[in-house]
Order: C-alpha cells, then structure tokens, then sequence
C-alpha cells in the first residue's frame, strides 16, 4: 500500500472514528443533564475539571516523545533504544500515576469535604480510577501513533 493510500484511510479512521467518540459525548451529557439534577451535574464537572488539571501534570511529556522517537529509531533501526524508551516510559508513568492515585485517595476525604463540599465518594473514586488507567491509555495511544497504526489509535481515542 502507498503511503498516501495508507495516510488517507489513517485519517479516515481517525476522523470517523473520532465523530463518533464527540456523538457519544454528546449524548451521554445529554443523558446526564437529564436525569441528574442540576447539584449532582456540577459535582460530577467539577470532578472531571479537577482530574483534567491534574493529568496536565502527570505525563511530564513522556508519552508525546514516544510520538517521535519510535519512528526515529525505526528508521534508523536501534532496537535496543526503542525497547528501553517504551520500558522507561511505562515504568514512569506507572509509578507517576501510581502515587498521584495514592495521594488523591488519601487525600480524598479532605477534597470532597472542604474543596467539592459533597460526599460523592464513589464517583470520585471511579474518576481517580479513571485516572489512573488514563496513562496507560495514553501511552498505548503515542506507541501507536509511533508505529503508525491509526486504526489502533483510533480505537484507543474512542475508549478515553
């Protein structure tokens, strides 16, 4: 296949499949909005907002470089570097989010008394679940993205 053949249907998956992620979206607010009221939403957007913030600082760029190093050494064929970025890059992560997830928990109780002023303890911690499997999707996304399989990407995307 050429590589303007496989850029084209790449980007086709990505587009389609990415339309489909923002009509889940979409309709799962709708959903929401719907049936909680007007208290139970903002809590659970206030939750969101608060983790967002927080994965800014989690990632360190780890899973952007791998976006641009897998290719690299592809190319350039060092093997052996790309298999220690990826080890490294998982390790990290893993450990980042694992503390950021430690600390949140215990810290859990303190946030939602004093900062969301709401004990919706199971939601928030379904979101710091979410966040903790966050990274790895992530990372899961730029090795695909490295490795040029928008299909995978896509799917990924779909799922976060």
């Amino acid at each position: 296949m050429s590589y303007l053949k496989k850029a084209v249907k790449g980007s086709m998956i990505i587009f389609l499949l990415g339309l489909l992620s923002q009509v889940i979206g979409f309709v799962s607010r709708l959903i929401f909005a719907r049936n909680l009221t007007v208290y139970e939403y903002g809590i659970i957007n206030s939750i969101l907002a608060f983790f967002g913030l927080i994965t800014l600082f989690k990632d360190f760029g780890l899973a952007s470089s791998l976006d641009r190093f897998i290719p690299l050494w592809l190319a350039k064929n060092k093997l052996k570097n790309l298999k220690y970025a990826l080890n490294y890059v998982f390790m990290a992560k893993t450990t980042i989010s694992m503390v950021f997830f430690i600390f949140l928990l215990l810290i859990s109780n303190i946030l939602l008394k004093y900062y969301f002023k709401s004990d919706v303890f199971l939601i928030f911690f379904i979101l710091l679940l979410n966040f903790l499997l966050y990274g790895f999707l992530e990372t899961m996304s730029s090795i695909f993205i490295g490795f040029q399989n928008q299909k995978y990407y896509s799917y990924i995307e779909l799922i976060r």
